[in-house]
């Protein structure tokens, strides 16, 4: 949580982890807000919030979410 650089590689790992292989989505969707929030411009992070909003069954976020791409 307070390395520079590394912290932001573990978030996205795990997000990719828990979304992939646990089938969690809400905990995906935990490091993909705090991903999002650190980096609010890039399409990456959106497009997993969408993803992971579309797993979750929040079709309204989802759509929101592929919208601004």
């Amino acid at each position: 949580m307070n390395g520079k650089y590394a912290k932001y590689e573990a978030r996205y790992f795990l997000m990719t982890l828990y979304f992939s292989y646990e089938n969690d989505a809400y905990r995906a969707g935990e490091f993909a807000k705090l991903l999002n929030s650190d980096f609010p411009d890039n399409p990456v992070f959106e497009r997993w919030m969408g993803r992971i909003a579309a797993r979750k069954g929040d079709y309204i976020t989802c759509d929101l979410s592929l919208r601004m791409l």
